[in-house]
């Protein structure tokens, strides 16, 4: 009873309060669940989507439960978001991709405060899901019992299961039941198999889909059938006399192997107790199992845990004998470190037994021995990494090819055989020493040389070369520096250590190179340098005379102008000299032997006699040409050079050369070792050029004084002058005066005006020209002051003679002035050879073309302005007499003094094609020269005026068959045969077309190897009785004048010596016009002459180039160069216009180049396609070089680097490339090329790679490639040629030619077999140099031999250096392509090229 007074009490209390309060609280209403909803998802979702459920309703707390349990929010699966707004309350539950455990009830429960309950409601979710695979479960079987594999999925709906083996369904298949039962949310389905057999092993595949779809995983429990195992005897033979070899294969099936027993009989004896094995063991040697020649039953047997089986017992014959075979070793052949050894092969008997081959390779001068082994049946074998030049002894012997790591297994060594590897690169020399020697008494200097031989010489060193090189630098008579240079060369035998060079120079630098030499091998070199001292100056004859000088008689002489070739002159001296009486310069000593005394003792008296010092001076301190001898003046500065050689004086002024005293006592001649003190002007008197006596004779002579190193001073004197009595009978006989400054004037007047009045003269006649052809204005021609001038002069001298005069006067050029003419008129943008082609003559007034300007004969010109002079053009017979019906754009031209007669025509049109027939059949015309396509640059130039085989074509009345057709590299020759009339009054012709490929109109080929070698061709195949040469392009002149000016000229260059080109030319337009119609083409006729003279025929064939290669092997010469090298530096001699490689040497492209001396010329590098995210990364360093025709194609390329492998394959698959050919070894050396290719499958930018297959050969390897465009999926197959057998250094060949001869002729049946011909062939080496340049040229010269049956090896090299750098540099390179192609045709044979 006290709980309801303690309310009353606590109700009473509260009154005031709630009184209070009440004003400020808001009444709340009934608390509850207002709404509970899926807003996104549905009921029924799919599993992977996202629910969300909202909960609205008022309260203080919200809070969800699954089932039972409470919802906490997560980032990954559950996102709570809750609001509230005074009571009320709204809250959102997503859960995130659901799945099948989120199916359920969800609660939303909303209390207040007091934790009270106040509001629930729930939802229900039922998450639908395709069949996701929980569990496959294996089972292992004994055959004939029962098996159960079960596959255990989740899913909603229930799921539908099939089992499945080899893709073959079980639902219906006898013996195989399928049992299906769910446990909650889980369904199993169990297979069960009856009676298993070995044929229900394996892997099987249970596959599920409900509604929703199919599961995303497939189970695959796999089914293990124990049973017996099975063995069966592979190998059984005998080996020897009592031992057999067996080997044998097991199934376990499925069970492993306990046991391996093996039985044995001999006879018909029982099988002996049994020998147990190794469960592992598959093969045996028995031995000791009976007697030669007798019969052997072997069986064995095998056990695992199901049971026991046996194989079948096989039957054996031990050998009688033991087998024995020892191989004959035989050297094939050396190299600079291998040798190649080979062995003979066993007989029928024994060749079964020989599995494999030991080798060992011994050098008995250090013991150490090379062994391994190789398989049969192998014949040879190559040893790398040897020394040069050393003897190595090889043996074999031949091995079973059981057990290789039992030495009984081989049989005895042969004997040994001794080789020798060839002499390698000598060492440098190991000591060099240098002098340069002087005799003092002879002034003979001499080299002294001195070396040691290399401490490794790697051979006997036969000769050594030494390199001799002078330098000076000098002032020469001229006064200017002047610098000498001069090469010696010289080859001494191997047995000298010391060579002497005479005839040396002084003053000079000598710079020695020694060179250790073997055959053509040199080591490199070892350099000294010494100095030869000073000798004294050369002098010279020097002559003076009288002169009248201010007043008074001197005598004049030329400054002395000495080389100082010899040493510099620090100083000159003149030495006056007075005579006594008639004294004759006979009586006098040498000047050397002069005393000298001074100008006082001289002229003391009018009797005395002496020589004294009048002037010196030092070099060129003296600006004056002459000095002026006894005018009392003194011009030269002793302190200004003399004193520092001869020592400080006080010369003495002009007063003191005045006085004069008595005569001068006789001096005793000078002798040799008093010389320089008796000359030295410490000692001497002072430089006095006194006063002259006009009573006295006088002679003089130049004292020159050089002084060397050591400080001895050097000096030389000239002659006497001439004896010369200063008096007044002549004023000068010296040079002739000046031209009178007037007469300059009036000479310069006279040549002004005379100029002026020409100008004015051509200006009058040039503008009445341009007048008179005012049609040129009209037809808005723009022509050059030069080409009015031009035509000025050409209608000037133009006469109704055969042969115009020439505008400018052009003489023949002589043979040997080919080059340097050519070269010369090249500069200033061809304006030598631009000044000779624009005075060609164009018109002649005794030439008519009214036949081709009649209207029925327009249409048969295919230009307008291309006409047939009516003097020299060739006529048809007239048809039924129809008018035109004999015309055809065609002219008689003769050529080098009339001994050929050409037809130059244009090319066929449809309205002439059937004249053109007619022309050939009347004319005779046995062979005919095509030089234009049929169509150019979009445009016909000639129609085809011949059938293809087997398609005869008809051409008015005459009938053409094609009999046959043969291509060459540039050019095609085909036969045709023309048929006309019937029966008896049936007629043939036959013709040999030749059709030249690449010359486009208007330009000239860039090389003329190419028609010089065509004309060849065609002079091997004409003779005059087949009637005029016919030879046409499109118009019938450019082209055409161009080949035939080249035939004219090249046998007036033979005949003659010289070519009249301009000259000839001329002619050639009297009798056609405008033959030769470009200037690039007459710049063309003059370099294929040039060429020509330069390098001549270079064709050789298959004999001569054998001989060529045996001349140059057998040239024993060390001073004189052979043939073929002589060959090859003509190479460096060819005239080529530089190209530029500006892309290759930006900045931005510079680290994309693995070496700067290797780049690619701009005009034929390869351009990459631009990326859309790198647009300007076009830039690889690879260049196009030309095959041997048009078929074929090179990509030249360096190994790819880290950063540029993506840009290599890029390349590969925009020019579609799809053979590579890799010269490089692989490795990460400078000279290697790093692996770009993957082992399986890898992605370069947009480029996806695979490896497809791979194969292995002796001397390459082979790679398929799968090259995919990730962005459009166009696919390209790649095949790959990796050459091993190239190793050296830049500019290095191989030891041996046959390996790269293999992988050539591989490469090129691969191409001809899989018609890739149109695609470039990639070629890469180390810098894309040395290595490709061999292959090309050897591949190109291959092609030739076979298509052609000669070759040119010359050429074909030419054409390959033009196109990139660094391309066959080296002669070691062009000799090997010789070797390679001669060591080809003799393994090969002509009849298999």
């Amino acid at each position: 009873m006290e709980r309801p007074n303690m309310g009353v009490t606590m109700a009473t209390h509260l009154i005031p309060f709630i009184i209070i309060f009440a004003p400020f609280t808001q009444p709340t209403g009934s608390q509850s669940v207002k709404e509970l909803s899926i807003t996104t998802g549905g009921n029924e979702v799919l599993a992977g989507t996202n629910v969300t459920i909202s909960c609205k309703g008022r309260g203080d707390f919200l809070q969800w439960l699954h089932g039972h349990h409470n919802i906490t929010p997560d980032d990954e699966r559950w996102h709570v978001e809750t609001e509230r707004r005074e009571q009320n309350i709204r809250s959102h539950l997503t859960i995130i991709r659901v799945s099948l455990h989120d199916s359920g009830h969800y609660h939303c429960h909303i209390t207040k405060l007091n934790k009270d309950k106040i509001g629930e409601k729930n939802v229900t979710i039922h998450v639908q899901a395709g069949p996701m695979l929980m569990e496959a479960r294996n089972a292992t079987v004994r055959v004939g019992h029962k098996a159960k594999l079960s596959c255990t999925f989740a899913a909603v709906p229930a799921p539908e299961v099939h089992w499945l083996k080899d893709k073959m369904m079980l639902d219906k298949v006898k013996g195989h039941t399928i049992e299906t039962r769910q446990e909650s949310e889980l369904h199993l389905s169990d297979l069960l198999i009856d009676n298993v057999t070995l044929k229900d092993n394996g892997t099987y595949k249970c596959r599920a889909s409900n509604e929703i779809g199919a599961g995303n995983q497939e189970g695959y429990p796999y089914l293990l059938v124990q049973d017996l195992p099975e063995v069966n005897l592979t190998k059984v033979r005998a080996i020897g006399t009592s031992e057999i070899q067996l080997e044998w294969t097991v199934n376990d099936n499925n069970s492993p192997v306990q046991q391996t027993k093996i039985y044995t009989a001999t006879g018909d004896s029982e099988f002996d107790e049994p020998s147990l094995l190794a469960e592992e063991q598959q093969n045996i040697i028995l031995e000791d199992v009976g007697s030669p020649g007798e019969e052997v039953r072997v069986k064995l047997e095998v056990i695992n845990e199901i049971g026991a089986s046996e194989s079948s017992p096989e039957t054996v014959t031990l050998l009688s004998e033991e087998p024995r075979f020892i191989p004959e070793a035989s050297p094939k052949g050396s190299g600079l470190d291998s040798f190649t050894v080979g062995w003979s092969q066993p007989g029928e008997n024994a060749k079964e037994f020989v599995g494999r081959y030991h080798l060992s390779l011994s050098d008995p001068t250090t013991g150490d021995v090379q062994e391994l082994f190789v398989p049969s049946p192998a014949v040879d074998h190559m040893f790398t990494h040897l020394k040069p030049a050393t003897e190595y002894k090889f043996k074999v012997a031949a091995c079973l090819d059981v057990f290789p790591d039992r030495e009984r297994d081989c049989g005895e060594y042969s004997p040994s055989v001794v080789g020798k590897t060839l002499n390698g690169v000598p060492g440098v020399i190991s000591d060099l020493l240098v002098e340069c020697k002087q005799n003092p008494h002879t002034a003979a200097n001499t080299v002294h040389i001195h070396w040691k031989p290399p401490i490794n010489p790697n051979g006997i060193v036969d000769h050594y070369k030494i390199e001799l090189k002078e330098t000076a630098s000098f002032i020469n008579e001229e006064g200017q520096r002047q610098y000498y240079n001069n090469e010696q060369k010289h080859n001494v035998a191997g047995s000298l250590r010391n060579y002497t060079f005479y005839h040396a120079l002084p003053n000079t630098n000598y710079t020695v190179k020694v060179y250790a030499g073997i055959k053509r091998q040199y080591s490199s070199p070892m350099n000294a340098v010494c100095r030869m001292p000073v000798w004294v100056p050369f002098s010279e004859r020097v002559t003076w005379w009288k002169y009248y000088h201010e007043g008074q008689v001197v005598l004049k002489l030329p400054v002395p102008r000495v080389s100082e070739r010899n040493g510099t002159i620090c100083c000159h001296r003149i030495v006056v000299v007075k005579l006594e009486g008639d004294s004759m310069l006979q009586t006098l000593p040498e000047p050397s032997k002069l005393p000298i005394s001074t100008y006082e003792e001289v002229h003391r008296s009018p009797s005395s006699t002496g020589a004294y010092v009048a002037e010196a001076f030092s070099g060129w301190n003296i600006k004056d040409k002459y000095l002026f001898l006894g005018d009392g003046k003194v011009v030269g500065n002793w302190s200004g050079g003399c004193a520092a050689c001869l020592g400080e004086i006080n010369p003495a002024g002009e007063m003191s050369a005045l006085r004069s005293g008595s005569p001068v006592h006789a001096i005793a001649p000078v002798t040799r070792g008093n010389r320089r003190t008796l000359l030295s002007l410490q000692v001497a008197p002072p430089v006095i050029d006194g006063l002259l006596s006009r009573e006295s004779n006088y002679t003089g002579f130049i004292v020159m004084s050089v002084q060397p190193e050591d400080g001895k001073l050097l000096t030389a004197y000239s002659e006497y002058f001439p004896v010369v009595q200063p008096v007044e009978d002549v004023v000068d006989t010296g040079p002739p005066t000046r031209i009178n400054e007037m007469q300059i004037i009036y000479v310069a007047t006279g040549l002004f005006m005379f100029l002026l009045l020409l100008s004015i003269g051509l200006c009058t006649l040039l503008c009445f020209y341009r007048r008179r052809n005012k049609h040129l204005e009209e037809e808005e021609v723009a022509e050059s002051l030069s080409g009015s001038l031009g035509r000025i002069f050409r209608s000037l001298r133009r006469s109704h003679t055969l042969m115009s005069q020439p505008a400018v006067d052009v003489k023949p050029v002589p043979r040997d002035e080919l080059v340097s003419q050519y070269i010369e008129k090249l500069k200033d943008s061809e304006l030598g050879f631009r000044r000779e082609y624009e005075a060609l003559p164009e018109k002649f007034y005794d030439r008519t073309s009214r036949a081709s300007d009649l209207i029925e004969n327009a249409p048969k010109n295919r230009y307008p302005d291309i006409k047939a002079y009516d003097q020299t053009r060739v006529k048809l017979t007239q048809v039924n007499g129809a008018i035109g019906s004999d015309y055809i754009n065609a002219n008689y031209v003769l050529g080098y003094k009339e001994r050929k007669k050409f037809i130059c025509a244009q090319g066929p049109m449809d309205t002439t094609v059937d004249d053109f027939w007619r022309m050939i059949v009347e004319q005779g015309c046995g062979v005919c020269v095509m030089l234009t396509n049929l169509e150019e640059t979009g445009k016909i130039k000639c129609v085809k005026y011949w059938p293809e085989a087997g398609q005869p074509k008809t051409f008015g009345n005459i009938t053409v068959y094609l009999v046959k057709e043969k291509a060459y590299s540039d050019f095609m020759v085909r036969t045709l045969r023309a048929e006309w009339g019937e029966g008896e009054e049936q007629h043939t012709h036959e013709v040999r077309q030749y059709h030249y490929l690449l010359w486009k109109d208007f330009v000239a080929p860039e090389h003329p190897t190419g028609v010089l070698s065509f004309l060849r061709r065609i002079l091997e195949a004409y003779s005059h009785d087949q009637g005029p040469l016919l030879i046409h392009c499109s118009a019938g002149v450019g082209r055409t004048g161009t080949l035939v000016a080249l035939d004219s000229l090249v046998m007036e260059l033979d005949e003659e010596g010289h070519a009249s080109i301009f000259n000839l030319i001329c002619d050639l337009r009297h009798q056609r016009n405008f033959l030769v119609q470009s200037l690039k083409q007459y710049v063309f006729i003059h370099r294929a002459l040039m060429e020509y003279v330069q390098f001549g025929n270079t064709e050789l064939s298959i004999p001569q180039l054998k001989e060529a290669y045996s001349n140059h092997t057998h040239h024993d010469s060390l001073d004189d160069s052979s043939p073929l090298e002589k060959e090859f530096e003509r190479l460096s001699k060819v005239v080529e216009e530089r190209k530029a490689f500006a892309i290759a040497t930006s900045e931005e492209n510079k680290p994309k180049n693995r070496y700067d001396f290797v780049l690619p010329y701009d005009s034929n590098r390869v351009i990459l396609a631009p990326l859309s995210t790198r647009p300007s990364s076009t830039y690889i360093n690879a260049s196009f070089v030309t095959g041997y025709d048009l078929a074929e194609s090179f990509i030249v390329t360096q190994d790819p680097m880290e950063n540029t492998i993506a840009d290599f394959w890029r390349m590969v698959f925009d020019q579609e490339v799809t053979t590579i050919v890799m010269l490089s070894e692989l490795g990460s050396g400078e000279q290697c090329c790093n692996k770009y290719w993957p082992d399986d499958e890898e992605t370069y930018e947009h480029i996806s790679v695979k490896l497809v297959s791979s194969e292995s050969y002796p001397k390459y390897s082979s790679r398929s490639f799968l090259l995919t465009n990730t962005k459009n999926g166009d696919a390209l197959t790649v095949t790959h040629f990796h050459y091993i057998g190239w190793s050296g250094l830049l500019g290095e060949v191989p030891l041996v030619t046959y390996g790269i001869m293999e992988i050539i002729t591989r490469v090129q049946s691969h191409i001809d077999v899989s018609l890739s011909t149109a695609t470039p062939t990639l070629v890469h080496c180390s810098g894309g140099g040395d290595r490709s340049s061999v292959y090309v040229c050897l591949n190109n010269c291959l092609r030739q031999l076979r298509r052609e049956g000669r070759v040119d090896v010359f050429q074909t090299a030419r054409r390959i250096r033009a196109l990139r750098q660094f391309l066959l540099q080296e002669f070691a390179q062009y000799e090997f392509c010789y070797k390679a192609l001669v060591e080809f045709i003799d393994n090969k044979g002509l009849e298999n090229l």
